[in-house]
């Protein structure tokens, strides 16, 4: 809500500027609680964007990846957040920046789809749906890293990092799932 006010009222296109002022304005209030964030700004051609923690992004033309994000952690599974308690802030967040083209696919999402879908897969699946609405791709990737975080057995990329990380983990990670496509138009 404090991103789409300074966005709307203020007019700040900037995503390090929207997140700046939105979590000033949250740390006004003493608000409990912590999120990742993953802003967005699309101004006539050119993307902007900033990623704080295991949400993300990435662009996809033509099938093919042509910017992503990283995940930001502190050590496994204890991603980078703003909040209550948090000594994170926008500031330590990644800044990506693009021209997009037209027919461009931009999927952005929360960790129970990249904690559950290898990007391999999400790039296979967007492209096989890409002539179809963005609310379609969307169910269709929401609807994937649901299956797979329910899953008891079988390997993910959350349960490939927990063994990485010492952890004995098997299987999908059952967490929050949202997943935002939109489709960049030139006209």
């Amino acid at each position: 809500m404090q991103c789409e006010e300074a966005a709307n009222k203020l007019h700040y296109t900037d995503p390090k500027e929207i997140l700046k002022w939105a979590h000033n304005k949250v740390n006004e209030k003493a608000v409990l609680g912590s999120c990742t964030a993953c802003l967005i700004s699309v101004t006539s051609n050119k993307l902007q964007a900033i990623n704080l923690g295991d949400s993300g992004f990435f662009v996809l033309r033509d099938g093919n990846i042509i910017l992503r994000s990283v995940e930001q952690q502190h050590k496994f599974n204890f991603p980078y957040q703003l909040g209550f308690q948090s000594l994170d802030t926008p500031n330590e967040g990644d800044l990506y920046t693009t021209t997009l083209e037209d027919g461009d696919l931009i999927v952005v999402a929360s960790d129970g789809v990249f904690d559950n879908v290898y990007l391999s897969e999400l790039v296979a699946l967007v492209t096989s749906l890409q002539s179809h609405p963005v609310q379609t791709i969307s169910k269709a990737i929401a609807d994937e890293a649901k299956y797979w975080g329910k899953k008891k057995e079988g390997n993910t990329p959350f349960s490939e990092n927990a063994r990485l990380n010492g952890f004995r983990f098997d299987g999908g990670k059952e967490d929050d799932i949202t997943v935002i496509v939109a489709r960049f138009r030139s006209d």
